[in-house]
């Protein structure tokens, strides 16, 4: 099975996201950070290519819209001007423009992070595995 540097180290390559085997999740603490809150978005669109192995780009595009806690309310809630503010702003976006690769099914990538026009830069600690048909899975874990 490659490693990391070997799938980066390779000739030009193109990967899709494929919406229907990918899950775009988080968890943040709620009010009065009690309670953790986990969810989906279940509409997302992205692509990365790697040239060489430290010029590699990426992008995923989200609907803000597509937000899924399980709790209809909590979701309407989310989707209002209180949080993502869906009707001005109907994408979250992240733009990666460089992986390092920092061990044999791990990375950092150096990403913008776009929620609501605000652009935040952050590194994205990931772990990558190669799957069968020589997809490849990628979990991005941010504390």
């Amino acid at each position: 099975m490659a490693d990391v540097a070997d799938l980066l180290a390779g000739p030009s390559s193109t990967w899709a996201l494929d919406a229907a085997r990918s899950t775009v999740g988080f968890r943040s603490p709620s009010f009065w950070g009690l309670l953790k809150v986990k969810g989906t978005f279940t509409k997302v669109e992205g692509a990365s290519q790697a040239t060489a192995p430290d010029l590699v780009g990426g992008h995923l595009r989200i609907d803000a819209a597509s937000v899924s806690t399980g709790i209809g309310k909590r979701d309407d809630h989310l989707r209002s001007a209180d949080f993502f503010d869906v009707e001005k702003y109907p994408t979250i976006g992240i733009t990666v423009d460089k992986a390092v690769v920092t061990g044999p099914d791990t990375l950092d990538l150096k990403a913008t992070i776009i929620i609501k026009g605000i652009e935040q830069r952050v590194d994205l600690p990931a772990t990558v595995t190669v799957l069968d048909g020589g997809a490849t899975a990628v979990f991005v874990k941010q504390s």
